[in-house]
């Protein structure tokens, strides 16, 4: 298990039992890319989920991204062009838009997370080593709503369900996190 996954599951209990089995390999012909070694562990460990009912971690391959999705990696494919086309259209309306490439472009950022609030947690995949991939958030809300955090996703968990930082902002609280599975 990755070590920043095993950190998480003391201070985010995993649900009990495990999740269904994921055929990673299947996703490098249909996304271009393996996905994060610690994404890879956490899905297979916690599946596809929320936390607090706030922040939704996608499982890529269970198909519930998007009702009527073809299944497996394509249906999580279409849910992250999806996003890239939301997003776009967004900064057509005047809002302002990302300083990133997005998926499916090379380099551009895919998504792995949303919350409640409609913010999107992605991570840009500029880099060709999937486990570099650092975390962008773009918050719905905010004026200036793209910020970059250094590190894995589940650094990123780890920190947001440990204390201060954009917990308040994408949990609604800082402590007392709860996951729930969905989809397995």
């Amino acid at each position: 298990m990755h070590p920043l996954v095993e950190r998480l599951t003391r201070v985010l209990a995993p649900p009990a039992g495990a999740a269904a089995p994921t055929p990673w390999a299947d996703a490098v012909p249909v996304l271009g890319s393996a996905l994060p070694a610690d994404y890879r562990d956490f899905v297979d460990r916690y599946g596809g989920g929320d936390i607090d009912g706030e922040l939704a971690v996608l499982h890529p391959y269970r198909g519930e991204t998007v009702p009527g999705a073809p299944p497996g990696f394509a249906g999580f494919a279409a849910f992250a062009a999806d996003v890239g086309r939301d997003l776009a259209a967004l900064q057509a309306e005047g809002l302002p838009g990302p300083s990133y490439p997005l998926f499916p472009s090379p380099g551009g950022l895919l998504v792995w997370g949303v919350t409640l609030n409609a913010d999107r947690l992605f991570w840009d995949t500029a880099g060709t080593d999937p486990d570099g991939w650092p975390v962008v958030v773009w918050f719905r809300h905010r004026a200036e709503p793209w910020a970059a955090f250094e590190g894995p996703m589940t650094r990123f968990l780890l920190d947001l369900v440990s204390g201060p930082g954009p917990a308040e902002e994408l949990l609604g609280s800082t402590g007392g996190h709860v996951w729930q599975r969905q989809g397995d």
